[in-house]
């Protein structure tokens, strides 16, 4: 998922190479000369579904993600905008104002929880993977729990999930997309479950494993029929 920090040597040394973006397989593919096969991002479908029980408190809108000590854009633009929102993970503490942190840690098994039940959930992406369309796999997880979920832009968004996340520009207009989304949310409920299903039945681990090994079957024929080598991957 950082693509910078692979040099084009390494990947001559396989066979195949999987990367999670298809913006940036086929850059990569017109640098390389080995086969180069977008794999994006995917769920664990038995960790991620709506579930709305448990007695956690779960504000309106919520952002997971550590910080790596970076004010983050859309945290900086939802504080920004006057939104309340709910922030867990690691190294915020002296970047956000008092209130705004609630902790470090949501143990994966009950995140699923957290998902569905937030009004809003916020989700933002590095910029080296935003630039090369390395889409975040926390949308997927949300997205499988039916959460709704506000975004910054990201090439080959929609054509994963539609125009069922929404997406944003600027602090200014994050407030007032937030708010049009915690309006509709009981609206939208119907759609965010579709997506949920949709979600969890074809970007699961198990369907990327079965684009990985139809992928390897291909390379083991082809290599049946010119030198015994033995084929390697590499995933990004």
């Amino acid at each position: 998922s950082h693509p910078d920090k692979v040099e084009l040597e390494e990947y001559e040394q396989f066979d195949c190479v999987f990367v999670a973006s298809k913006l940036y397989a086929e850059e990569l593919g017109n640098k390389v000369k080995v086969s180069v096969q977008s794999l994006l991002q995917c769920t664990d479908h038995n960790l991620f579904y709506p579930d709305e029980s448990g007695n956690e408190k779960v504000g309106e809108v919520l952002f997971v993600g550590n910080s790596r000590k970076v004010y983050r854009q859309i945290v900086k633009d939802a504080v920004e905008g006057g939104l309340k929102v709910e922030v867990y993970g690691t190294n915020w503490g002296d970047l956000l104002p008092p209130g705004y942190l609630q902790g470090e840690h949501i143990p994966n098994e009950i995140l699923r929880r957290y998902y569905s039940k937030c009004g809003v959930l916020l989700n933002d992406h590095w910029e080296t993977m935003r630039q090369k369309g390395f889409i975040s796999n926390r949308l997927f997880d949300a997205a499988a729990c039916g959460a709704t979920i506000v975004s910054d832009k990201i090439d080959g968004l929609e054509e994963i999930f539609g125009d069922k996340i929404v997406t944003y520009e600027g602090s200014q207009n994050l407030a007032s997309v937030v708010n049009n989304c915690l309006s509709r949310r009981d609206a939208i409920r119907q759609s965010r479950l579709e997506l949920a299903e949709f979600i969890r039945k074809y970007h699961t681990f198990e369907a990327r494993v079965d684009e990985m090994m139809k992928v390897i079957e291909k390379l083991d024929e082809e290599k049946m029929r010119g030198p015994d080598i033995m084929v390697a991957t590499k995933t990004l």
